[in-house]
């Protein structure tokens, strides 16, 4: 079912908003999380930043205006992006652009670990960048675009890019080893409790093989995506917070973010298990 996650009239502005999401179904649905299209998202800000998820991302931008990416600190330019792109693993937040008046975005998000049947190179290559998508994809990507600028609903949008993201994994969707799909759900289900060497071991491969594996097929050690999938556990946590109990806690939890952050940014470099 295409779900049409929320439209927005805008009170103060010429346009509405539309965002709308979609979740593909099997055998898609186990790769991909979610479709995402909006129009005319004017959040009255200019630059966003997005903490990091420990996911893969295609974004599509369905106008001809530049996006760009800011130093973190300075909010300088440091890239401008255009037509499409892939936003690769990275340790930290990442300041982009807002959108804006006239703006018009499909994204594409895998699910944690399984983008490797779209992308066929080794994700570790992407890490820490956003990458132009004719570097991965030649111009194949181009041809999507064209046909998603043409369709004339959200929901034809979404079918083009299911339809797309077959064909391109036809004969790839089995290319994650099993091992390799058992650890990324051990890891995803259990961050608190999880050790990774104890892991490994019952999995029966040496460390050395099993961190190359595993760096192939999701980009990170498995190490650091633990790091990130206990900081994603921490926002869950903070999110569930309400009342005074949760504004108590505020103040433990965002200490606790910034301790988390900051042992990822120290550590997510790191090669050994």
């Amino acid at each position: 079912m295409f779900a049409n996650f929320q439209t927005i009239n805008k009170q103060n502005a010429l346009a509405t908003m539309i965002l709308e999401l979609y979740a593909p179904p099997p055998p898609l649905g186990a790769y991909v999380e979610m479709f995402t299209f909006y129009e005319d998202y004017d959040p009255g800000y200019s630059v966003e930043r997005l903490l990091p998820e420990g996911v893969i991302e295609i974004i599509i931008d369905l106008t001809e205006t530049p996006k760009f990416i800011f130093d973190n600190d300075k909010l300088t330019e440091i890239q401008s992006c255009r037509t499409a792109w892939v936003s690769g693993m990275r340790n930290r937040f990442i300041s982009i652009s807002a959108g804006g008046p006239h703006s018009s975005m499909f994204v594409i998000r895998f699910r944690r670990g399984m983008a490797y049947p779209f992308l066929q190179m080794p994700l570790q290559e992407l890490n820490y960048q956003v990458v132009d998508a004719d570097l991965i994809f030649c111009r194949e990507l181009n041809g999507l675009r064209d046909q998603l600028l043409a369709a004339a609903t959200p929901q034809a949008k979404f079918a083009l890019a299911e339809h797309y993201l077959l064909q391109r994994a036809k004969g790839h969707l089995e290319d994650i080893p099993p091992v390799i799909r058992f650890a990324i759900q051990c890891i995803s289900q259990h961050p608190a409790t999880i050790v990774i060497s104890e892991m490994v071991q019952k999995i029966g491969y040496s460390h050395k093989h099993f961190l190359a594996l595993f760096s192939k097929y999701v980009g990170l050690t498995p190490k650091q995506f633990l790091r990130l999938m206990r900081f994603q556990n921490v926002i869950y946590n903070l999110e569930k917070m309400d009342g005074q109990n949760g504004r108590a806690s505020l103040t433990k939890a965002a200490t606790t973010i910034r301790h988390i952050l900051s042992m990822i940014s120290e550590r997510f470099r790191a090669s050994h298990l």
